[in-house]
C-alpha cells in the first residue's frame, strides 16, 4: 500500500509534502458517516467568506498579525478576532504572541491546496460555461447532466 500511495503522490512540493503520508482518497474506503461528519463540520467552519479571505491572507503573507489581517480586510480586529478564534478551535491556524501582537498562520499546508483546489473549480466551472452563457452553445462540463436525476413527468407515467 505504500509503495502504491507514493506511485501516486502528485509532483508538486506542497501536495507531496500535504499528502504523501496518506492514502489517496480513491484508495480509502467509503467514508463512515462519523468521517463524513466530520468533514462536513470542516467544510462549514470554511464555508465562510471572511475565513476564507483571512486564510487566502495568511497564504500569501505566511503569518499575519490581526491589526495588519483587520486593515487588509477593511473590518475591525475584534471581528478579525472572533473569525480567527474559530479556525483556531479547528486547528486550521495557530497564532502566537509577540509582545501585544498576536501573528496568525495556518497550520497544515493542506489548507493552501483545499484553496487552490476550490479556485481552480470554480474557474474551470466558469470558463466552460461562460460560452453557453454568450450563446456559443451548450459547453457544459461532461459531468453536467441536469436531467439525469429529474424525476420524471407526467408523460413518462405509464397508462393506465
Amino acid at each position: 500500500m505504500e509503495n502504491q500511495t507514493m506511485t501516486k503522490a502528485r509532483t508538486g512540493s506542497s501536495l507531496t509534502a500535504c499528502c504523501s503520508a496518506k492514502p489517496q482518497i480513491d484508495d480509502r474506503p467509503l467514508l463512515s458517516q462519523e468521517l463524513a461528519g466530520d468533514l462536513e463540520s470542516l467544510f462549514k467552519v470554511l464555508a465562510n467568506r471572511t475565513r476564507l479571505r483571512m486564510l487566502h491572507t495568511m497564504v500569501c503573507c505566511r503569518e499575519i498579525c490581526v491589526t495588519e489581517l483587520a486593515e487588509r480586510l477593511s473590518m475591525k480586529p475584534q471581528a478579525v478576532s472572533n473569525q480567527l478564534q474559530r479556525l483556531v478551535d479547528r486547528r486550521i491556524v495557530s497564532c502566537r504572541r509577540s509582545g501585544s501582537n498576536i501573528f496568525y498562520k495556518f497550520v497544515d499546508p493542506c489548507v493552501q491546496i483545499l484553496l487552490e483546489r476550490g479556485l481552480c473549480l470554480i474557474q474551470d466551472t466558469h470558463n466552460a460555461l461562460t460560452p453557453a452563457l454568450l450563446g456559443q452553445g451548450d459547453v457544459r462540463p461532461a459531468w453536467f447532466n441536469p436531467t439525469e436525476n429529474a424525476s420524471s413527468g407526467p408523460e413518462d407515467e405509464p397508462d393506465q
